[in-house]
């Protein structure tokens, strides 16, 4: 990699062979193969479409003459009004490459990350200038007087390339919805431990999903809720037993919260096991580890539809026998450190309606049929995202993740179809193909034309509002879950699968009736029973009974009710011992009368000081939970208890949860913007809102941040800016949108360890971070410690 934009009139460059002084002809002409503008997958023809606002790369596939110099060729792409800058690609890797092999290897073609508010509309691409720096000069240079010379010692000899064919490509951005998610965090207890995801799996799967997912936008919120049930059942029950609680924690939010209704709800769980027991029959009768599931497969938009996935460290070896222990292998191929992205991203696609994709084994194909909801089986042979006919290359666009501190960096990178799996498929090596990207673009666009409330035409299910409902949900012989709604998703489409739930009251001449709902059967009964609207009625229980012709259910739990929910006071919070971020909630429970019969708690949450409410965690039977502060930093948040029987409730007075005062964003009393916090939030970095200086050599660097003529008015308050740090410029990056005017090269105070001349920058417009001589002139924005 250079360290330097060699187009950057601002570097000084001793020898630059330009206007009448080149002599490319001598070099001979490049020739453009082709342009290629990709954002997860595309293939030459351009058939993927290109989504407005989304990270783009344009990709220059070039051949070069035989006598073309050894060096590191680079390019210039005009865009609008714009000038893209690539990489550099070694010259000597180009020769006996075709095209198909260029497209393989993101090495082998120079790549143009395209700003997200270009990539609009139709737009033209187009080759500006080719340069090629090579490490001894190829001509002299005349001077002024007539008399030839060599370059100045060191100088860095740069040169202007001629073309052989002008190739230009225009194409399309069209407007997609955003990717409405809400990730429930479970926690649990494993003995002494508290588990509960990782800030690195919440952060890579919004990276994985903004990068794999047909949209420019995810819109990703998340709760860490405790598990409702013992995690000591087979992998699979345990996933039924997460989807049943997310399932009834999203009615809730529904029903009570300003939560967009057509929200996917999605749970994550720490697989922190790394052996497990293997036998003939199971080889993963892992205790703790829980495989992914969704809750059903919508044939049209359903926003309903629940999935809950595990999420932990991949395993890079394993071994698999029926009688040894097992390491098991979930994303041993993936090199971040969370394998719970692209899982979860498979969980994710099955509630848009997307089936398994082909797989290399057969007996899977007949187990999981392929068919997608466009009513086409998946097009490549063995599940791969493309085949010689239809030569689609994957594109990794590449991001920054900043997690605790650590920074993680997934490289730009092309993904060959003779490798790459689609996500739909139990391969190794997952990404998005064209046939699932384009199936989940089109169950987007139908969901997004449901309302923000839910109403809307074509989809499976319309929310009822103002109307109250009892929520059963059922798995296996027992009823988990009976709440009551205010307003409730009921599905348009008649049962296939069916049951009755039979509701027994009294009426007011004491007579027991009993009123009959038709359900539909799943892996788990989620059910709207209307409320009773006759006055004076005492329900007291409820039944489900099988009537479907396969017999899928037999007579199950009975629910029977209180006549009144308990009341409840005194909430008290203490802090958990070795857990800075989670708190022991606590409460006292007075049942009517005695009467403690199916009595439960339900914890919710405000952000709006107590105007709608969003579920914590659901179906608590004994009068305590812990509550994970993380995803609340700085925000004044309410909590209540609400004490249920499923048909009536009481609700304990609001109170204040922990928290803390400062979070990511502009703080004019820090001196600027705020863009890191350490875990336990003790302390964080401040980044200055203008730029201290334009153009400054590194030693200068620091002088130019202690005058305060440079600073804002703010950040004239206080006197201990610094440079950042290499890795501090790294994590400002990823805020660089939300700070703004964050657009050029900047230096860092780390020096190059290999090199005690040069230093790290970092160039935000694009070239991202590369070592240079101390001597060049470069830009210079100041950071500040703070404590809180």
């Amino acid at each position: 990699m250079p360290q330097f934009n060699p187009f950057d009139p601002n570097i000084p460059i001793a020898w630059r062979s330009i206007s009448n002084q080149m002599r490319p002809d001598d070099f001979g002409k490049v020739i453009i193969d082709d342009i290629e503008v990709t954002q997860t997958i595309q293939d030459l023809r351009h058939s993927v479409p290109l989504i407005k606002n989304k990270k783009t790369v344009v990709r220059l596939y070039v051949s070069l003459p035989s006598n073309f110099p050894t060096g590191e060729l680079s390019g210039e792409m005009v865009v609008g009004d714009k000038l893209i800058y690539s990489n550099p690609i070694d010259t000597t890797n180009l020769y006996n490459k075709s095209l198909l092999e260029k497209r393989e290897d993101n090495l082998l073609s120079l790549n143009f990350t395209l700003d997200k508010d270009v990539c609009s509309g139709q737009i033209e691409v187009q080759i500006n200038r080719l340069v090629v720096q090579t490490s001894t000069p190829q001509y002299y240079m005349e001077s002024q007087g007539g008399d030839s010379m060599m370059p100045p010692k060191g100088a860095l000899n740069v040169y202007l390339i001629g073309v052989a064919n002008e190739k230009k490509r225009s194409v399309q951005f069209d407007k997609a919805p955003p990717l409405r998610i809400r990730v429930i965090g479970i926690s649990y207890k494993d003995g002494s431990r508290y588990l509960k995801p990782r800030t690195i799996d919440y952060k890579l799967l919004k990276s994985w999903l903004q990068r794999t997912f047909p949209v420019s936008d995810v819109d990703f919120s998340f709760v860490v809720t405790p598990a409702n049930h013992d995690f000591q059942m087979d992998f699979a029950s345990k996933a039924m037993i997460i989807n049943a609680q997310i399932s009834a924690m999203r009615h809730l939010d529904m029903s009570n919260s300003d939560i967009d209704r057509r929200t996917h709800y999605l749970a994550l769980v720490l697989d922190e096991n790394t052996f497990v027991k293997a036998t003939p029959t199971s080889p993963y009768a892992n205790k703790t580890f829980m495989r992914g599931m969704a809750s059903s497969l919508p044939t049209k938009a359903d926003p309903t539809s629940v999935a809950c996935g595990p999420t932990g460290k991949p395993m890079r070896t394993y071994k698999i026998t029926s009688t040894s222990q097992v390491k098991h292998y979930f994303g041993h191929w993936d090199e971040d450190p969370s394998y719970g992205d692209y899982y979860n991203g498979h969980e994710l696609g099955h509630t848009l309606g997307r089936r398994h994709a082909g797989f290399p084994n057969s007996g899977l194909n007949k187990q999981f049929p392929d068919l997608g909801p466009e009513g086409k089986y998946y097009p490549y042979a063995h599940g791969q995202i493309g085949d010689e006919e239809h030569q689609f290359i994957g594109m990794d666009v590449g991001d920054q993740v900043v997690a605790n501190g650590e920074i993680t960096t997934l490289p730009l990178r092309s993904l060959p179809y003779r490798i790459w799996s689609d996500v739909m498929t139990y391969c190794d090596y997952e990404w998005m193909s064209d046939f699932t990207y384009k199936g989940i673009l089109k169950r987007l666009r139908e969901e997004d034309k449901l309302n923000r409330d839910g109403t809307g035409p074509n989809g499976a299910v319309q929310f009822h509002e103002n109307s109250k409902f009892i929520n059963v949900i059922f798995r296996g012989t027992k009823i988990h879950f009976l709440n009551l709604l205010s307003g409730a998703y009921i599905r348009t489409e008649a049962p296939t699968n069916k049951a009755e739930i039979w509701l027994h009251y009294t009426d007011k001449s004491g007579r027991v009736e009993i009123e009959k709902t038709t359900i539909n059967v799943g892996l788990f009964v989620d059910a709207m029973i209307p409320y009773p609207q006759k006055p004076e009625i005492d329900i007291f229980k409820i039944e489900l009974h099988a009537n479907d012709a396969k017999g899928v259910l037999a007579l199950q739990d009975t629910w029977k009710i209180s006549q009144n929910a308990s009341a409840v006071d005194t909430i008290i919070f203490n802090n958990v011992i070795g857990q800075s971020e989670l708190f022991q909630l606590t409460w006292n429970s007075i049942f009517p009368s005695g009467d403690t019969l199916q009595t439960f708690y339900n914890v919710q949450l405000s952000a709006d000081n107590g105007t709608t409410w969003f579920m914590h965690s659901i179906g608590l039977t004994a009068a305590t939970t812990e509550i994970d502060v993380h995803p609340y930093h700085g925000k004044r948040m309410k909590v209540r208890v609400v004490a249920s029987n499923g048909i009536s409730e009481t609700y304990s007075g609001p109170v204040d949860l922990p928290g803390f005062k400062y979070v990511i964003g502009l703080w004019p009393e820090l001196g600027g913007y705020l863009f890191w916090i350490s875990p336990d939030h003790t302390k964080g970095l401040v980044v200055e809102t203008q730029n201290q200086i334009e153009g400054v050599m590194w030693n200068g660097a620091q002088s130019a941040i202690d005058d305060k003529s440079n600073h804002s008015i703010h950040g004239q308050k206080y006197s201990d800016w610094r440079l950042p740090t290499k890795e501090e410029l790294a994590s400002l990056f990823l805020e660089k949108n939300n700070i703004g005017n964050l657009s050029e090269m900047y230096w860092s105070s780390t020096t190059y360890e290999k090199d005690k001349r040069d230093a790290w920058y970092n160039g935000f417009n694009g070239i991202g971070e590369q070592p240079i001589d101390k001597h060049v002139k470069l830009y210079v924005r100041a950071v500040r410690d703070v404590s809180f």
